[in-house]
């Protein structure tokens, strides 16, 4: 037992230490994000990758038919831009008579990708437009070591 604290120890002595060098031990938590009218933006830090933003674009679009048959789409952007991110969004229903709307990002500035996931009630006009707001806002909070908070 003695040889598992002391694993501890300088297993904690070691993030202690990444932290004071700047070493990221991994991405940085979700923020969650109120959205007016109801619903939680969920945005998270991923890895950057060439195929984003129209990657998840396409992949969510082949995906959705075999996830939820019955899905209705109520809108979608392969290719956008909004102060200088790229993005690609989903926005849909799960089913005609879904009571929820789920609203999925991905997007890029820069080394920086995010992804985000919604799910509001409707009417989701104004959700979607101010996930469209928060997809602008992502370099300029990451500058600033907030990379999607308020």
């Amino acid at each position: 037992m003695a040889g598992g604290g002391t694993a501890r120890r300088v297993g904690a002595l070691g993030a202690a230490l990444a932290a004071l060098a700047g070493i990221a031990a991994g991405p940085p938590p979700p923020v969650r994000i109120g959205l007016d009218g109801g619903g939680t933006l969920v945005v998270r830090e991923v890895e950057p990758h060439r195929g984003l933003p129209h990657a998840f674009y396409d992949q969510a679009l082949a995906s959705l038919p075999r996830l939820h048959p019955e899905h209705v789409l109520l809108a979608a952007r392969r290719r956008g831009t909004v102060a200088g991110v790229a993005y690609a969004l989903v926005c849909y229903r799960e089913a005609p008579d879904a009571e929820r709307v789920v609203i999925q990002a991905s997007a890029v500035h820069g080394d920086r990708a995010w992804s985000l996931d919604a799910v509001v009630p409707p009417p989701y006009g104004s959700a979607l437009l101010q996930v469209v707001e928060e997809i602008a806002k992502l370099p300029s909070r990451a500058e600033k070591g907030r990379p999607a908070d308020r």
